[in-house]
């Protein structure tokens, strides 16, 4: 996460991470109520794996095992810019 957070940061993107073990739909109502356009989601396996996954918070629509090293032009991409 921090790793993520990190590399988006230096390419001046608005960038919040949690850590909180709390529900998921909570944590998504929070990043929507801030007016963010996505998120990036790591679970173990995308921890494993080295990807996230986005979901666009306006659409609903999940883009899985999308390269860490790849996300920011991804984001980008995929019109999921603040």
């Amino acid at each position: 996460g921090v790793k993520i957070a990190q590399l988006l940061r230096s390419q001046n993107v608005k960038t919040e991470l949690t850590i909180d073990v709390g529900k998921l739909s909570a944590q998504m109502k929070y990043a929507d109520k801030k007016g963010f356009p996505a998120v990036a989601i790591i679970g173990e396996t995308e921890f494993r794996n080295n990807t996230v996954t986005l979901k666009d918070l306006k659409t609903g629509t999940q883009y899985n095992e999308i390269s860490i090293d790849t996300m920011a032009s991804k984001r980008q991409e995929l019109g999921l810019m603040a």
